[in-house]
């Protein structure tokens, strides 16, 4: 990954580290222009990506608004509408492009590492938060 890519991954964690308290549900527009921004998209990717974004949010936000009360049950449901972004996706992005989404990713997408990497870290944080694990 090159500098400049980095630093737009390390622009978007800090302004989603920012943003993260005052919004609860994803928002598309955000979304892409957080990835526009993030993947030095053209005009022409950035209004490819945005529906294939309204999409991805309209199925994050319905897959939390489930509950919270049974998280565990939901991550296969989160996995998949991931891995169904990311294939939509690569028709979009340049190889290079490519490659940095597999990092930036993570930054940006609040359940992209679904599984030991996601939402079990979160809960490990969250245990120990409250006094558990």
């Amino acid at each position: 990954m090159n500098f400049k890519n980095m630093f737009a991954v390390a622009a978007i964690v800090l302004t989603l580290t920012m943003g993260a308290f005052a919004q609860e549900t994803l928002n598309a527009s955000d979304l892409v222009s957080q990835i526009t921004s993030a993947m030095d998209l053209d005009f022409s990717q950035e209004d490819r990506i945005k529906p294939i974004v309204e999409e991805y949010v309209s199925g994050i936000n319905r897959i939390e608004g489930q509950g919270e009360t049974n998280e565990k049950s939901l991550r296969p449901q989160i996995r998949q509408l991931n891995q169904q972004f990311d294939q939509k996706l690569s028709q979009v992005f340049t190889p290079d492009q490519l490659n940095t989404w597999k990092t930036a990713k993570r930054q940006i997408l609040p359940n992209a590492g679904e599984g030991k990497e996601g939402r079990e870290a979160n809960e490990a944080g969250e245990a120990n938060e409250h006094g558990g694990g």
